[in-house]
């Protein structure tokens, strides 16, 4: 199974959010990589942090993702930031969006490939 999470490194507050509010620490993108070596042991997990990355590459893999899970969505470069603020982190499994705009936990995101679904977004605080 391979595992490619799109993330950023800009901060957020503890509970995955921007807003600043005490709700409970949420799910890192270390800790789910941790988690899935532990539980995934047949998988390989790439992290792919968006600022190190070209921006027309990044563009390029995201419109494949988004073409091949029959979404509806196209990038450009005028669209690419609004759409990442919206979409990070995504998590995709063998080609297929498994969790958008949250980091599960490994048997979540095993749940969801084990059913061909996807992860539920977990509710933010703002």
């Amino acid at each position: 199974m391979n595992i490619t999470i799109y993330d950023t490194n800009k901060e957020s507050s503890g509970c995955g959010c921007s807003c600043s509010c005490n709700s409970e620490s949420a799910f890192s993108r270390d800790d789910l990589i941790r988690d899935l070596e532990a539980k995934a042991q047949n998988s390989e997990v790439k992290s792919i942090i968006i600022e190190d990355q070209n921006r027309q590459e990044l563009i390029s893999d995201l419109n494949d993702i988004f073409k091949s899970n029959n979404e509806r969505i196209t990038v450009n470069k005028s669209t690419l930031d609004f759409t990442l603020s919206k979409i990070l982190p995504l998590i995709v499994v063998d080609g297929k969006i498994r969790c958008a705009n949250s980091i599960p936990d490994a048997d979540e995101l095993l749940e969801a490939e084990k059913s061909d679904s996807r992860v539920i977004m977990k509710s933010s605080c703002c």
